[in-house]
């Protein structure tokens, strides 16, 4: 694919990361897919990717930016923001532009738009993840930006960065990545002395419990079903390219995740907790590990404990030079022969997670939440019409209300039939019911 050439005058000014979305003016463009010059390249089977990012949209609204997405979505986009801004009466400050994509993704699109993006003055970059080709828009633009694509994307490879932590004592699941058939078995015979139950086999961009496919070592057919599964061209292929992890299976009880937001200044920054939700993808796997919402926040005693773990991946991300927003994901377990609570890190999102939706509790002045990325919506229902529905209910929240519902997302529901939303109350039962009481009667319209 050919990009025009575009060039613009260095700014005299260089802006530092200071704090969540305080990176001067920044251009947002929350393309979910793996970009690359090329073509885009979506290791995933999640649904409703393409407007995954918009969850964004109701955090960044209230402070001056601009807002990238396609041009077909842009009565949706003014819906949102006009509902955004109606409940929380909270000011909308960003700008939007709507471009056709004529078949490219939104990232690529945006070469087409240079010109026209230039003109808005934008100051920073915040895209979904940082690939090759946001790389390059903010090259062209002259925009400041947390990270660079290479260690986006070593952060985000689950096999190299567990090993980062084990390097630095944080504890992790017992494992390591095989990039081969015969470091694959070497690591499954280690497993098996170790007397492990199962273990689970992870793609390095796996999200959301795609691409996680566990082995039961009780089961008569392990052998027949790890070679096959080692043999699998999509294996080899994530084998020769990035790796693949390879964990003991633990069985835990609580899965903690901590949104953040990394700055050379101040350091790590908390920007939410919460325990996530989670489901199994089948009945007779061990552990969930599908995330399907979250609530909280995690108990301070607990985060006091996971302190050093913390401190030990604000020294990581550091080192190696990887600012902006991320996600820590972690398992919890008691430990019955210590009586001591045990922390495990899993992995590390290097972007905007369905975590930092939780941060609008915070900004909304409510401690306790409880929310669901991936909540069922019949597409026969429209936008205006959801928001009517909870209204008459009470159960849409609004600026006065102590307890109800926010719309995070709704763009996926017309081909998906699911939104986000998150469900406030003034402490944790209040929250869970809300929730509940509005996952009815949307299941009913």
């Amino acid at each position: 694919m050919q990009h025009q050439s575009f060039t613009l005058k260095p700014k005299q000014t260089n802006f530092q990361t200071q704090s969540f979305l305080e990176l001067g003016k920044p251009l947002y463009i929350q393309d979910v897919g793996q970009e690359t010059m090329e073509g885009t390249k979506q290791n995933t089977s999640i649904t409703g990717v393409d407007k995954y990012g918009y969850r964004l949209l109701s955090m960044a609204s209230t402070k001056p930016g601009l807002w990238l997405h396609d041009i077909n979505d842009s009565q949706y986009i003014n819906d949102y923001l006009q509902y955004s801004q109606e409940v929380s009466q909270i000011k909308n400050q960003i700008q939007t532009l709507g471009i056709d994509l004529e078949g490219q993704n939104l990232t690529q699109a945006a070469f087409n738009n240079l010109e026209l993006i230039s003109e808005f003055n934008c100051e920073s970059l915040i895209p979904f993840i940082m690939s090759q080709s946001s790389e390059q828009i903010a090259d062209c633009l002259n925009l400041a930006c947390f990270e660079r694509h290479s260690q986006n994307e070593k952060m985000n490879n689950k096999g190299i960065f567990l090993e980062i932590c084990k390097s630095k004592g944080i504890p992790t699941p017992f494992g390591s990545m095989y990039t081969n058939q015969e470091e694959a078995w070497s690591l499954f015979k280690s497993l098996k002395q170790r007397g492990s139950t199962a273990f689970y086999s992870k793609l390095s961009r796996s999200a959301s419990g795609q691409g996680i496919r566990q082995f039961n070592f009780e089961s008569q057919s392990i052998i027949e079903d790890f070679t096959s599964y080692l043999t699998n061209q999509d294996t080899i292929t994530n084998m020769e390219q990035f790796g693949i992890r390879m964990d003991e299976a633990i069985i835990f009880d609580k899965s903690p995740a901590i949104s953040f937001w990394m700055s050379p200044q101040t350091g790590i920054q908390i920007v939410n907790t919460n325990y996530q939700v989670l489901a199994k993808n089948n009945p007779e796997e061990l552990n969930p590990t599908v995330h399907k919402g979250a609530y909280g926040p995690i108990d301070k005693f607990e985060l006091l404990n996971m302190d050093q773990i913390i401190r030990k991946t604000e020294e990581i991300l550091r080192e190696n030079h990887a600012y902006g927003p991320g996600s820590l994901d972690l398992i919890s377990r008691n430990n019955l022969i210590t009586n001591t609570r045990e922390d495990f890190i899993v992995e590390i999102n290097k972007r905007i997670t369905g975590g930092y939706h939780n941060f609008l509790a915070e900004q909304y002045g409510f401690t306790y939440f409880r929310s669901d990325c991936n909540l069922f919506c019949p597409s026969t229902v429209s936008f205006n019409q959801l928001i009517d529905e909870l209204n008459n209910n009470d159960l849409l929240w609004t600026n006065g209300r102590n307890s109800g519902t926010f719309i995070v997302n709704y763009q996926t529901a017309p081909l998906h039939e699911k939104i986000a939303v998150i469900s406030f109350g003034q402490d944790q039962d209040q929250a869970e019911r809300t929730y509940q009481s509005t996952k009815e009667l949307i299941a009913k319209l």
